[in-house]
């Protein structure tokens, strides 16, 4: 009768064990504000009917521009990606880009439900002074 008590306490234990391993598993995956510090500077969409570009600015900031017009968006990412959204209370996002996609300049990803990629804009400077 003991043994039988001290195995259904190691189950019990067992469970609440595995069960704290998949609350901080999902605990892993909520959404946190992303540092633009790596991608700072212009990326233009492409392919883009308009001309689009997104600026990351070094505040964590970003902005989408539609034919020069901007429009401040927000970066959020999980565990495997960066999400864009128009507001800070959307739910779905109007981009995402994995991060095993982006390379040093180039990064693939979906916009408006479109494969994309967007490309940094590098600027030539016109002195070693700038």
């Amino acid at each position: 009768m003991l043994s039988k008590k001290i195995n259904f306490l190691i189950i019990i234990g067992l469970l609440l064990f595995s069960s704290c391993k998949k609350n901080e598993k999902a605990q892993e995956n909520f959404l946190k504000k992303y540092d633009t510090k790596e991608i700072l500077g212009f990326w233009k969409l492409i392919p883009s009917e308009k001309e689009t570009f997104v600026l990351f600015e070094d505040d964590g900031n970003a902005k989408l521009f539609h034919n020069n017009i901007p429009q401040q968006i927000f970066l959020y990412s999980d565990s495997n990606g960066l999400r864009f959204f128009y507001s800070e209370n959307e739910e779905t996002p109007f981009a995402y880009f994995l991060f095993t996609e982006k390379k040093e300049n180039v990064w693939t990803g979906l916009y408006d439900n479109n494969l994309i990629r967007i490309e940094r804009v590098i600027t030539k400077k016109k002195s070693v002074l700038e």
